[in-house]
């Protein structure tokens, strides 16, 4: 935006609302300077509300991963007429796909956990609940809750981060021109890295998700094993 900057105290809605555009644009570790150009402002103009950028970053993460908690999505997850482990990746690359529009956000949920926002407490709450229709303890629901999240919120600043879903063949080439490097391992990180990062999520949720209904199956083996999947 251009023109003359205001000085007048904008809403709160206003503010958020400019900061989502920035976010989307630059990622969510953006300056109070970058905001105030954003909304043809003072650069403090944020202030008037949110007395610290983590504040605000606090409000920027709840609205967006209330973006992932549409009431459809919600309720796909807590069906338990459909499979156990389906529900669970479909949820993870649903959330995948919404974090991967914003850089930065992955370390931000990482670091709030259940401490966040509301909307963050709302997905540890319908996890917790999830890992519970496989009777995993409080305490392995939790972990599998911060494991999960990890994961994909990390995955999914790479691929805010890289923007085409695709890592540079920068990264490519530095590691074909090593030396140093086993050839095999050459051959697997060119494999890897050009492999599309929304890929390398399913990839790895599978496996996560096939570890954790052995685990179930393991630990409360079913009479006759036609529940161990759903």
């Amino acid at each position: 935006m251009t023109g003359k900057l205001t000085r007048e105290k904008l809403s709160k809605d206003t503010i958020l609302d400019g900061a989502m555009k920035l976010a989307r644009r630059e990622g969510v570790n953006f300056t109070m300077r970058a905001l105030g150009k954003e909304l043809n402002a003072w650069q403090n103009v944020a202030y008037d509300h949110f007395p610290t950028k983590l504040e605000l970053q606090h409000e920027l993460l709840n609205l967006i991963v209330g973006e992932a908690l549409t009431e459809p999505t919600i309720q796909r997850f807590q069906s338990r007429t459909n499979d156990w482990g389906e529900r669970l990746k479909r949820f993870s690359i649903d959330l995948f796909d919404c974090l991967s529009k914003y850089r930065g956000v992955g370390h931000l949920i990482t670091h709030h956990g259940a401490a966040g926002p509301p909307n963050v407490v709302k997905l540890v709450e319908l996890c917790l609940d999830h890992s519970a229709e496989k009777n995993f303890s409080a305490d392995r629901s939790s972990q599998i809750f911060t494991v999960l999240t990890f994961f994909v919120a990390e995955m999914a600043d790479l691929a805010a981060a890289t923007r085409d879903g695709l890592v540079t063949e920068r990264f490519v080439g530095d590691s074909q021109r090593n030396d140093d490097l086993d050839p095999r391992f050459s051959e697997f990180m060119r494999t890897s890295l050009s492999t599309p990062v929304r890929d390398r999520v399913i990839i790895g949720l599978d496996i996560f998700i096939a570890g954790l209904i052995d685990e179930a199956s393991a630990d409360h083996p079913s009479d006759n094993g036609a529940d161990l999947d759903r």
